[in-house]
């Protein structure tokens, strides 16, 4: 499977946020926290994914489940500090075969300047 952005189904924006096909856009500049889980269902292939912020990735955000049967549900997750500039894009970029929606998050609150 060839990588691509994932567009989150389920989706709860705050104020000064906007989000499309997966990319979400901040208004105010600052450090953020952001967490993002994947759970891949019931397929034989492993998922990957990195935390991407305005084009580029951002060190130390690489995940990896692999996979051992097409009969298992394997998640992977991580919560990272990131300081973005206003107008920035943010969004989880990866591979994965039959990502499970209900159990897949992408989330973010700004903690500081």
């Amino acid at each position: 499977m060839s990588a691509a952005t994932y567009d989150f189904s389920n989706v709860t924006i705050g104020s000064g946020i906007t989000e499309s096909a997966g990319v979400v856009t901040v208004s105010e500049a600052g450090t953020y926290l952001v967490s993002s889980s994947m759970q891949r269902g019931n397929a034989s292939a492993s998922i990957s994914f990195d935390v991407y912020v305005s084009g580029s990735q951002v060190l130390g955000t690489a995940m990896f489940a692999m996979a051992f049967s097409a009969h298992e549900y394997i998640g992977i997750s991580g919560t990272w500090v990131i300081k973005v500039s206003a107008g920035a894009t943010l969004y989880v970029y990866g591979t994965g075969s039959t990502i499970y929606g209900n159990g897949s998050r992408f989330s973010g609150i700004r903690i500081g300047a």
